[in-house]
């Protein structure tokens, strides 16, 4: 099973800090959080110019360069035993391997890589693609050490990037199933099953919507059993506190929107898996309030609600905003569309040249915190371990599921410290020592994970930091996320650190002024108006559940 590779995280009953509102006014008025599929930094950035900066990545010897659109995809299911999925290339990892012992659908793939894993996106003089992402990290800022909280795939993993956790029910709760953690996509992906119909809390009622959970002594299984009329293990419908009740009980209350592609039962729609913001429906629709005044269905409404076009603008961006991408420009491999980066350029540029004001006259350029992230690691290889994998025991965050492998991480506000900015620059260790590392800065408080998203969230907008749970016995990644508590490197109470995140930014100075990134392919008016979701094929493998 798994072994602790560093030991960061107490035990809960021993956490008796309460979580506490910033007192530092910031000019921050606005975070978007955009949210793309199943990628590494070592696959996505081989950027020279990151790496000569400081980014550890590494320079791949005999891997194979593909293009982001390739057809085949990988394993990356939680796994239930080192024979699949994380636990398998976690096991691979830490002996020094590759992920070449995963599985692979080929998706009527000519060719593919005998090792997909060993890849990297290519980005040169005839495909450059993904050159909007290098130009972001290069002008703004790069994280070196954000790893993904969870170890499975995207239903839970977006559950973490809006609560923190993706426990099924609150601390409390007479089933104590408060411990475990929802590990994998719901099961009609492995029977071919339409999966976008098949998740939260209006999925169908057959069987095949189910998600299993892994519990604290890290064994995975269908643990779940909702209330009637859902009455079967392990249906995806749980109810706990999310970031969005923190922004809703503020004093003036907060705004929220998840902008999502049309499919609401989909298992990258995180809030119709809640069941105080969806409401229980199976087979239908979601009837709360809460959904039908704060999601949104049409993805591309972002570039409306910031007025990026000079027509039907409404300057109506929300306090917090979370971005889920149509699969199509989603980065998602085994065939997608390859739009994601001029979809994310795209975004960013519409921020930036903004001529939206808010009440005290500020720009929405000025206000804004856009957090670019990927939900998680697609299979891809990263040479970089977990900060923390938790030994599986009762009573600790995330016991046996917590942390994953790395994902990118990009952060662009006005308030950047410096052009292109890397967080924990890699300073290469000499004495053969340092604990296995090889960058001197791979240590808090450059260790960021979703918890960290969240409390800076809370920190910009004046919430309690690592208040999502509201249980101060029962706490989640909001409170535990890796910058925030530093392990006495900074101190959560000290000057150096008070927030997630908080070395991207730099408050003190006046806003740098914004420097449009140019798109390769697709303009913000070329994503404006479509409609439709294109997901995965649903004819995968049915052992990958490659969500």
């Amino acid at each position: 099973m798994k072994s602790a590779v560093k030991s960061l995280f107490l035990p809960f009953v021993l956490a008796t800090t309460l979580a506490h509102a910033q007192t530092f006014p910031t000019p921050i008025q606005h975070v978007i959080i955009v949210v793309q599929e199943n990628r590494t930094p070592d696959n996505l950035f081989q950027d020279p110019n990151l790496m000569n900066n400081g980014a550890d990545i590494s320079r791949f010897s005999d891997a194979v360069a593909v293009p982001l659109g390739s057809c085949w995809d990988i394993g990356h299911s939680h796994g239930t035993t080192t024979t699949t999925g994380w636990e398998r290339e976690y096991a691979d990892q830490q002996s020094g391997q590759g992920f070449c012992n995963d599985k692979i659908s080929v998706n009527n793939c000519k060719s593919y890589p005998t090792c997909a894993p060993d890849t990297y996106v290519e980005n040169t003089s005839q495909d450059k693609t993904i050159q909007p992402y290098w130009d972001i990290a290069e002008n703004y800022s790069f994280a070196n050490y954000f790893f993904q909280t969870n170890e499975g795939p995207s239903f839970p993993a977006h559950q973490f990037l809006l609560s923190g956790t993706s426990a099924p029910v609150s601390f409390g709760d007479p089933s104590g199933l408060y411990e475990d953690f929802d590990a994998e996509n719901t099961a009609g992906m492995k029977a071919g099953y339409d999966f976008f119909d098949d998740a939260g809390c209006i999925a169908t009622t057959s069987p095949l919507a189910t998600a299993e959970d892994v519990n604290s002594a890290g064994t995975e299984g269908l643990y779940y059993t909702p209330p009637a009329p859902i009455n079967y293990p392990g249906y995806p419908c749980y109810e706990h506190h999310t970031l969005t009740d923190l922004l809703e009980n503020a004093k003036p209350a907060l705004s929220w929107r998840w902008y999502a592609y049309s499919r609401p039962a989909g298992i990258w729609n995180a809030p119709s898996a809640i069941s105080h913001i969806c409401g229980v429906n199976p087979g239908g629709t979601c009837p709360n309030a809460d959904w039908n005044d704060n999601v949104d269905l049409t993805d591309t409404d972002i570039f409306l609600d910031v007025n990026d076009i000079n027509t039907h603008g409404r300057c109506n961006l929300a306090n917090v905003s979370w971005v889920i991408p149509d699969g199509n420009w989603s980065d998602h491999p085994g065939g997608m569309n390859h739009g994601g980066p001029d979809w994310v350029t795209s975004i960013v540029n519409a921020v930036g040249n903004s001529p939206c004001k808010n009440s005290d006259g500020s720009s929405y350029w000025e206000s804004t915190a856009i957090i670019i992230t990927w939900d998680d690691w697609g299979g891809f290889y990263d040479h970089v371990p977990p900060y923390e994998v938790i030994v599986d025991q009762p009573g600790t965050f995330g016991s046996g599921y917590v942390a994953g492998f790395r994902v990118p991480l990009l952060v662009v506000s006005a308030y950047s410290p410096k052009k292109g900015y890397i967080s924990g620059p890699c300073v290469p260790s000499t004495d053969g020592i340092n604990n296995g590392d090889v960058c001197l800065n791979n240590k808090p408080p450059y260790w960021h994970d979703a918890g960290s998203i969240l409390n800076f969230t809370e920190y910009v907008m004046g919430l309690p930091q690592g208040g999502i749970s509201q249980t101060p016995s029962w706490n989640y990644d909001d409170f535990w996320a890796p910058d925030y508590w530093a392990n006495g490197s900074c101190g959560r109470n000290q000057q150096l650190c008070p927030f997630g995140l908080s070395d991207f930014f730099n408050f003190k100075q006046s806003p740098n002024s914004f420097t449009n990134i140019a798109p390769i392919t697709y303009q913000p008016s070329d994503f404006v108006g479509l409609s439709g979701f294109g997901g995965p094929s649903n004819t995968q493998d049915p052992d990958l559940e490659t969500e």
